[in-house]
């Protein structure tokens, strides 16, 4: 039964990824009674690169948090290499860091609980349908693994879950359209000296016809390798393991003996797209929004300035009050215009393993071209958060501008 006697919070976020810890961060250290919900147990194993390129660098050192990361002997970026057709090309990528998502998550949501967060994992949420348009709370189910459920209320409700968005699935409102072109994601790690070839602050990336694979060294010396690959190609090899040799080989990369043993875990359908972003009181943050396939670390980028955006909005919502939902859909759709363009264009450009083995070829004859491509993905756009976060007049303009139009 759902009445005012459950446990409240003023903020739940579910999902403890960097989007949701960061916000979590914000929010605790402002003074709020923060619940952070992860659904798997902590530290797990995560689909992913492992990369922190320069802007989530920046947007983590506004909250004081690259130090933690640091002393977990995390890996400074030097450099990216392409390799296609048996050719290769080096571009200088300083800057970025490497740190394996099981370390990272859980340093971030260690600094969390220092904060003041409370965190639960093994946790399933879902967030309940409204009770009523005017309701001042929204209620959240959490269906422990070890089998009891309670539901809990929060003032507002924070969806940092993934590409999946399992918790709304009682809300249809926020329903997410797969590109049919997608790619699915899959990783392992491999063990130290697999690749003996590849060195620390290096980040290869080795194009087949199926799809790319990506490879670094992690803080303990193993080795991550992550790619995105062609669903059909996945269901055409006899394993993962096998389809990853084929990229690797059709590049002409360094082929380890471990792929077919390791066990390789798998994200379905990497690119998605939502077109809602926000109801009342709920927010949705990081890959729930929305997924492209990533370059070298800017899924985790978006989702840490996504946590402090939303958590930003949040208290200066405190301050004057404004249509928090009108003004975070605004939000994602200006981070995403600001942040995806060139992602997306390199995404479709590696699908392609001829157009980049000639661009291989031309990035080596005039170098500063691919160096200003890096550039343009590295580029600052901290007005995304500070100045339209900081002018509670001018939120309140704008929230008033589209509830008006929404309503002719």
């Amino acid at each position: 039964m759902i009445d005012s006697q459950s446990e409240h919070y003023e903020v739940v976020i579910i999902g403890a990824g960097p989007a949701g810890s960061v916000a979590a961060i914000s929010l605790a250290r402002a003074g709020k009674r923060v619940l952070l919900v992860e659904k798997k147990a902590f530290p797990r194993f995560k689909v992913c690169g492992c990369c922190l390129n320069p802007n989530a660098l920046r947007t983590l050192e506004s909250l004081d948090l690259v130090k933690h990361l640091r002393r977990k002997d995390a890996v400074d970026v030097d450099q990216f290499r392409l390799r296609s057709h048996g050719r290769q090309l080096i571009v200088p990528l300083p800057g970025g860091m490497i740190l394996s998502r099981q370390t990272m998550d859980q340093t971030l949501v260690d600094v969390a609980v220092e904060a003041g967060v409370d965190f639960l994992d093994r946790h399933d949420a879902t967030v309940l349908p409204e009770q009523t348009p005017e309701a001042d709370m929204v209620f959240v189910e959490l269906n422990a693994q070890a089998g009891n459920t309670r539901v809990i209320s929060a003032g507002h409700v924070l969806v940092a879950d993934g590409l999946s968005g399992s918790s709304l699935k009682r809300r249809p409102e926020f329903q997410s359209d797969v590109a049919k072109s997608s790619y699915y994601g899959v990783s392992a790690h491999l063990p130290e000296n697999s690749h003996p070839l590849l060195e620390p602050g290096t980040i290869e990336m080795a194009v087949g016809r199926s799809g790319y694979v990506g490879c670094v060294v992690l803080e303990d010396g193993s080795i991550n390798y992550s790619s995105a690959v062609s669903p059909e190609a996945l269901r055409s090899h006899d394993s993962t393991g096998d389809l990853i040799a084929t990229i690797l080989q059709e590049a002409g990369a360094h082929l380890p003996n471990e792929l077919t043993a390791v066990e390789w875990q798998g994200v379905p359908h990497l690119t998605r797209t939502r077109t809602n972003f926000a109801a009342r009181r709920i927010l949705l943050l990081g890959d729930a929004t929305g997924y492209v396939e990533p370059f070298t670390g800017e899924g985790m980028a978006w989702a840490a300035e996504m946590g402090v955006a939303a958590a930003e909005l949040l208290l200066t919502a405190e301050a004057r009050s404004f249509d928090v939902a009108s003004a975070w859909r605004e939000t994602v759709l200006n981070l995403r215009s600001r942040r995806q363009v060139w992602c997306r264009r390199l995404s479709a450009f590696l699908r392609h393993s001829n157009l980049v083995h000639f661009g291989l070829i031309f990035g080596r004859l005039i170098p500063s071209i691919p160096t200003w491509i890096v550039s343009q993905l590295y580029e600052s756009h901290q007005s995304v958060i500070s100045d339209e976060f900081t002018d509670p007049v001018a939120l309140s303009e704008k929230s008033g501008h589209h509830a008006s139009s929404a309503s002719h």
